[in-house]
C-alpha cells in the first residue's frame, strides 16, 4: 500500500513524511492540478518508501515558454526525406534528358 504527499523541497531531499494526514493522497485516484509553474515535490509517506526512491520531482514550465526543440532523429527523418525528394527529381530528369 502507497500514499503520496506533497512537500517542500527539503523535506523532499531528507523525505521527511508531513505530520498532518489532510495533506496525503491515499485513493489511487487523486488528482495533482499542475497549473501553476514551478517545482512540485511529492513523496510516498510509508516508512522507508521515499528513502528508497519512491519520490518524484516535477517542475511545471510557464505556458509562454517555447516549445522544446525537436529530437535530432526526426530531424535526420526530415532531412533524408528531402534529399531522397531531390534526389528522385534529378534522376527522373537526367533520365528524360538521355531519352531525347
Amino acid at each position: 500500500s502507497h500514499n503520496v504527499y506533497k512537500v517542500t523541497g527539503d523535506d523532499f531531499n531528507s523525505c521527511n513524511v508531513p505530520s498532518n494526514n489532510s495533506l496525503g493522497l491515499f485513493t489511487g485516484n487523486d488528482k495533482i492540478n499542475l497549473a501553476a509553474a514551478g517545482k512540485k515535490w511529492y513523496i510516498c509517506g510509508f516508512t522507508g518508501h521515499c528513502n528508497q526512491g519512491m519520490k518524484l520531482k516535477i517542475t511545471v514550465l510557464d505556458g509562454t515558454a517555447p516549445a522544446p526543440p525537436p529530437n535530432a532523429a526526426s530531424t535526420l527523418l526530415s532531412k533524408a526525406t528531402n534529399f531522397q525528394i531531390v534526389l528522385g527529381m534529378t534522376l527522373s530528369i537526367a533520365a528524360a534528358l538521355i531519352m531525347v
